[in-house]
């Protein structure tokens, strides 16, 4: 082989372990001899082939298990469902539907005190004397540059006269 390419080919050392899996760090990271240290001890204590082993025996677990019935050679297909140990798919869905209800009773919150608040400034304009449709036939019959404007504060009223152009 190493005379087809002309002593260009080199073999490398073998490798004593190879992942797909990544953790991506800068480079001159303070953590990086950490997580080396972590994970060469999970490798070398034989922790990580053990996680594998369980996962893939769950996973053929899981899946259809066949069993022959020797009397009358007929393969039965048994289906396991799987069921997680901890019901977290359960939780989950408990955490989504009381997020949706949180927000149901936000949003009826916040509309309850909308209506009672424009109530509320209904009645304080009433008792202060301020009503706005007074003000808004007022600006529709005089200029608001060259009529009388009124100002009300509470029960007083201002009237301020502008006079036309003054240079």
């Amino acid at each position: 082989m190493l005379a087809l390419h002309s002593g260009r080919m080199k073999q490398a050392k073998p490798c004593f372990w190879s992942s797909y899996r990544v953790i991506v760090m800068r480079r001159g990271s303070p953590y990086t001899p950490s997580f080396n240290r972590i994970i060469r001890a999970a490798q070398e204590s034989g922790l990580i082939p053990k996680w594998w082993h369980r996962f893939y025996e769950d996973f053929a677990i899981s899946q259809q298990i066949r069993n022959v019935n020797a009397s009358s050679q007929l393969i039965e297909a048994n289906i396991r469902r799987h069921r997680p140990e901890n019901d977290s798919y359960w939780r989950v869905l408990f955490l989504l539907f009381a997020g949706y209800l949180l927000s149901l009773a936000v949003f009826s919150i916040e509309l309850i005190f909308k209506h009672f608040h424009a109530k509320l400034q209904r009645r304080w304009r009433m008792s202060t004397g301020f009503d706005s449709s007074e003000n808004r036939n007022s600006e529709s019959n005089d200029s608001p540059l060259l009529g009388p404007q009124v100002l009300r504060i509470g029960r007083t009223a201002l009237t301020t006269v502008s006079c036309g152009d003054s240079y």
